[in-house]
């Protein structure tokens, strides 16, 4: 009798991890493929390159004050792309945005004086750049490289304005309060 019962016991002890794994299964189940999904996500991802921009808010004009307080003088390269083409004698940056995008994917940057830029990667080794200037949108589309997206428009009589979206830091000169420029 002793044997039958151990006989019993040992038998209900080795059914009862099978009977628990049955019961569990379908949680463990479920947590797998949450895991899985995780994975798949994570990795697609991981292969997006995410890269970095500069957008300028720039005035072109004539007059050598600065048009608002804080607004800086534009640097040497900026400068470069700019003059030989516009007649502007001054260019001064009124607002700047450092924004990252990923790739595949579009960002907003909303900027001083209701002027609104997108930056578009979502066509793959194109960068689409929208500039808004209230309900006014233009377009431009150019490889993701380096080089520098510069639109804009005619402001009044006197001015011009432009955003410059760009990958690498502007360098700028800003003003003191007497109007002298900072070295």
């Amino acid at each position: 009798m002793i044997d039958e019962s151990n006989r019993r016991t040992k038998r209900q002890i080795l059914q009862k991890p099978n009977q628990m794994t049955s019961a569990l299964r379908p949680a463990l189940q479920t947590i797998a493929f949450a895991c899985l999904c995780a994975a798949v996500a994570c990795s697609d991802h991981a292969d997006k390159a995410t890269y970095s921009y500069h957008v300028q808010l720039i005035r072109g004009s004539n007059n050598p004050e600065p048009p608002e307080t804080n607004c800086s003088a534009i640097g040497p390269k900026l400068s470069a792309h700019l003059r030989p083409v516009f007649l502007w004698t001054n260019y001064w940056e009124i607002d700047r945005q450092e924004v990252s995008v990923q790739e595949g994917k579009k960002t907003r940057v909303r900027l001083k004086h209701q002027r609104e830029v997108d930056i578009d990667l979502a066509e793959k080794g194109q960068r689409t750049v929208i500039a808004y200037r209230g309900d006014e949108a233009l377009k431009t589309t150019r490889p993701i490289g380096e080089g520098m997206t510069i639109v804009g428009g005619h402001r009044d009589n006197e001015t011009a304005w432009f955003i410059v979206v760009r990958r690498d830091k502007p360098s700028t000169s800003r003003f003191d309060e007497r109007g002298g420029m900072d070295q």
